[in-house]
């Protein structure tokens, strides 16, 4: 029974629901807020979750001939054949009742949102992540909808600065995500389906690139332009902190540390996990100062 379980969540990839936390990225500087919404937000992140695993599953159907010879995804429950591709049909269409339902709590704009995940997922599994390198920009626009619907929950505008970050920022990531599966399949000797050596030799130079960009647009937003941080000094640790937390991730990929999954790297990496606890404590340092001065 419990393996089964287990079998289950690594089917629907329940690790992976820790992106759809950035849900609640609008409300990490407004935390006055978070009694009047928090339910909502709840129900957003629910919302999230299944179909974001709808479309992970739509994927694997997907990738089911290709998976079944790859060094790591081989060992996914479709891949391996522990769960039929009917199966997993009932479970996507489940799936997406569960998430459609959910976001009715929230807002209808809340559910077209989620409507608009999902059909972006299936484009992006049907075409766009064909593209090669320009894929990591849209993989990035998955994170952009959830701010996006977190902004809705609050009723709010997003910031054009948090919008250009977030772009970029998350563009970096999904670079790092894709250069760490690409550097597994070279060094297992593996043909990736997109990419050509060109386009990974490509990749290894926008990343760091793309760091940059990120933390300059952030620092630009946050030391001059912004109202939400109440203390320079709390604007520039946090500043500090991703700076030391994206050379670090650069420095673990480029020496093979993260494998295809950065999400799992990231939820056992202890640096990292020290890093994201250090920047939560200047968050409620932020909020402190914050009520102080109303």
């Amino acid at each position: 029974m419990v393996n089964s379980f287990l079998r289950f969540l690594k089917l629907i990839r329940a690790h992976q629901y820790i992106k759809n936390t950035i849900i609640f990225l609008p409300l990490v500087f407004q935390l006055e807020l978070f009694y009047s919404s928090y339910k909502l937000f709840i129900y957003g992140f629910l919302s999230f979750c299944f179909v974001a695993s709808a479309g992970y599953l739509i994927n694997d159907i997907r990738d089911v001939n290709y998976d079944k010879w790859h060094p790591i995804k081989k060992n996914r429950p479709l891949a391996n054949n522990e769960i039929s591709i009917f199966n997993t049909i009932i479970i996507i269409i489940l799936f997406l009742v569960f998430s459609f339902y959910t976001a009715y709590f929230v807002s209808n704009f809340f559910f077209y949102y989620i409507l608009f995940y999902f059909l972006y997922s299936i484009l992006y599994t049907l075409v766009l992540k064909k593209i090669s390198v320009i894929d990591i920009f849209f993989l990035s626009i998955f994170y952009c909808i959830r701010i996006f619907s977190g902004a809705e929950v609050l009723n709010q505008i997003i910031s054009i600065w948090l919008i250009f970050f977030s772009f970029i920022f998350f563009s970096y990531l999904a670079s790092i995500k894709r250069l760490a599966d690409l550097n597994l399949l070279t060094k297992k000797k593996f043909k990736y389906s997109y990419y050509q050596l060109s386009d990974y030799n490509l990749l290894k130079i926008i990343t760091p690139c793309l760091m940059m960009t990120s933390i300059l647009i952030l620092f630009s937003y946050l030391i001059i332009s912004s109202k939400l941080i109440h203390s320079q000094i709390i604007g520039y640790l946090i500043i500090l902190i991703l700076i030391i937390w994206n050379v670090y991730l650069i420095k673990q990929l480029f020496r093979n540390k993260i494998n295809i999954d950065p999400v799992l790297f990231v939820l056992k990496d202890m640096t990292t996990l020290i890093l994201i606890f250090l920047f939560l404590i200047l968050l409620i340092f932020n909020f402190h100062l914050g009520f102080n001065e109303n």
